[in-house]
């Protein structure tokens, strides 16, 4: 409970024992009121013996209590109350008023309304609707993983996303990256051509559910010697039991990322048949899209011939994030 106590002279004394008698019974239903007994100690009598001085420091001391106590709180400016030549003694929520006894030194307080301060509400906080969480799997080989560089392109991709404050959570039976990753799991593993992928990748798919699969494959199958043919086959089998596991799974497929190990004729048709792949499952209702990374990573940004360096997995981030942002966009409408 607060209180407001507003002290003018009423006698020709300078002691102030009186005051503190009339608060001191107020204190036994109001103990707030302890603090203006402090304020009224702190103001000692000039051995003058002037009451003027004495009533006029404690005056200034009460307003600029008051005078605080609504800067705080941020009221606005009101009318001044009347002066009176008693100590008024409001409880603020003008339910019990306390009972003061009389004194020999001050006549008997009166006790009136007076105006007395109320916080101003804080507004809360107005959090934003979330849209709905979509499940993404980054699904491939050593380069998928971050061979070279902890996280590939996934640690830069996963801020972009975040920094959009898309609700995106990647999913794998994986997890690992750089501590600046802070959506770890994938499915990348190292070494695994297509087919090995494709044997497995019915059960992830139905575990882990995921809306979006981030798909690049195939750099283990050019450097094991395989055919473009037999590539091409086996991708548009996994394309397939992807879209088995999962019908309505959208698959962002990339061509791959250029490669010193291998024919450069099997790699540069591979990646001239991903969009053919894409085509023929759209042409079916699947939600598909081929993207062409094979120009825009270049020899250049390869680490040891095979794994993209820092600026390679960037670029390869910068080529999923506006991809993953229209898809994104178009499932959690």
């Amino acid at each position: 409970m607060l209180f407001f106590l507003y002290v003018q002279p009423a006698v020709a004394k300078t002691d102030i024992s009186p005051t503190l008698s009339l608060i001191s019974g107020a204190e036994k239903e109001f103990p707030c009121s302890k603090i203006y007994k402090q304020v009224l100690t702190k103001t000692k009598p000039q051995a003058t013996g002037k009451n003027s001085d004495v009533f006029s420091r404690i005056e200034q001391w009460m307003k600029d209590a008051f005078m605080a106590v609504r800067t705080y709180f941020g009221i606005v400016e009101r009318k001044p109350v009347k002066e009176v030549t008693s100590v008024q003694v409001v409880p603020c929520d003008n339910s019990t008023k306390p009972s003061v006894s009389k004194t020999d030194s001050m006549p008997t307080p009166t006790i009136s309304p007076m105006v007395f301060i109320t916080p101003t509400p804080t507004r809360p906080e107005i959090q934003p609707v979330r849209k709905t969480q979509i499940r993404l799997m980054p699904l491939g080989d050593s380069i998928t993983d971050g061979t070279i560089l902890p996280g590939g392109y996934r640690t830069e991709l996963w801020k972009k996303l975040m920094m959009d404050g898309d609700n995106i959570d990647f999913v794998g039976s994986i997890s690992s990256g750089s501590p600046d990753l802070g959506d770890s799991d994938h499915q990348g593993l190292i070494g695994w051509t297509i087919p090995q992928l494709d044997g497995s990748v019915g059960g992830w798919i139905a575990a882990y559910q995921p809306d979006i699969v981030l798909l690049h494959i195939g750099t283990n199958d050019l450097d094991h010697g395989a055919t473009p043919e037999s590539m091409t086959q086996s991708m548009s089998k996994l394309i397939g039991d992807i879209f088995a596991a999962k019908p309505d799974t959208f698959i962002i497929v990339s061509t791959l990322v250029p490669s010193t190990h291998g024919a450069g004729s099997t790699w540069s048709s591979f990646n001239a048949s991903i969009p053919n792949i894409a085509a023929q499952y759209s042409s079916q209702g699947r939600r598909i899209i081929a993207l062409d990374m094979s120009q825009v990573v270049t020899g250049g940004d390869l680490a040891d011939g095979i794994h993209p360096n820092a600026i390679g997995y960037s670029k390869m981030a910068n080529m999923w994030y506006p991809v993953v942002t229209t898809v994104y966009k178009q499932l959690s409408k």
